[in-house]
């Protein structure tokens, strides 16, 4: 997986947070969908984390490409 400029290939991401994932918990496929928007930043905002340890290296860091918009089932959710 070749890394450019510090940054991953769409494709990898792809490969590692969908894909494998399905893989290693052995999954079934499934058509929920993440709509993003490529040329948005935003500060990641430690209040908007919703993790089991409470925290990210990457909190408080201005990052490119938000998801906008999540498609689950027959559901359409907005992303904030």
């Amino acid at each position: 997986m070749p890394v450019i400029k510090g940054r991953i290939p769409l494709s990898d991401i792809e490969q590692l947070m969908h894909k494998r994932i399905l893989e290693i918990f052995r999954l079934p496929p499934y058509p929920d969908i993440v709509l993003v928007d490529m040329q948005k930043t935003q500060v990641l905002e430690p209040s908007l984390l919703q993790t089991k340890c409470n925290w990210s290296p990457y909190a408080g860091l201005t990052l490119k490409g938000w998801p906008v918009m999540t498609v689950l089932g027959d559901n359409l959710y907005a992303c904030h």
